[in-house]
């Protein structure tokens, strides 16, 4: 028979399983529901990484565009640096005109240049003529400095100007008595 005794453990031990599976159960789900919260606050904390991340992809791309930017301006800067270097060396040539032709009355004076130049430099003639009395005049005015000078080239000759940066003028005369026919070049060197 079984006795009282052996049921009241029976359900002692039987208490105890329930209570124990209860306590485990329990833990378990507050391990669950713990577990469950730590993934949905890492899963925010991930959503704002990669937003974080596309923010700063974002701002990487602008300073690569402005890297980009840069690089043009330095470019541009070296190219011009180079070019006003060439300048300042006398490196640059443009030719105002080539084998011009004229005739020219005797004993008068023609205006052959008038325009404004941006650079010092110097003005090179090369002159063929039929009148040994031919010559250049070259004026122009720069600050407080006014400029005229004259050099004779007679028949076949090459004359230097120097030239500051403004108005200039060029003239050739005549001073023969007889019409006098012309070739000039003129480069302007700076």
């Amino acid at each position: 028979m079984i006795e009282i005794k052996d049921v009241t453990v029976a359900l002692g031990v039987l208490c105890i399983m329930l209570v124990t599976s209860t306590v485990i159960l329990f833990n378990e789900q507050q391990n669950t529901k713990y577990l469950e919260e730590q993934v949905s606050i890492l899963n925010v904390q991930a959503i704002d990484l990669q937003d974080n991340v596309d923010n700063l992809n974002g701002a990487l791309s602008e300073y690569e565009a402005q890297l980009s930017d840069y690089e043009k301006q330095i470019d541009d800067l070296t190219d011009k640096t180079a070019n006003y270097t060439r300048i300042i060396d006398l490196k640059e040539i443009q030719m105002i005109f080539d084998n011009k032709t004229c005739a020219q009355e005797a004993n008068t004076l023609t205006t052959v240049f008038n325009e404004t130049v941006n650079y010092a430099g110097y003005f090179e003639f090369q002159v063929e003529s039929t009148s040994d009395t031919t010559y250049l005049q070259t004026t122009y005015k720069h600050n407080d400095l006014n400029f005229n000078q004259t050099i004779t080239v007679g028949t076949n000759s090459t004359a230097y100007f120097p030239i500051l940066p403004g108005t200039v003028e060029v003239l050739i005369g005549n001073t023969g008595t007889k019409t006098n026919q012309i070739t000039i070049t003129l480069n302007y060197v700076y």
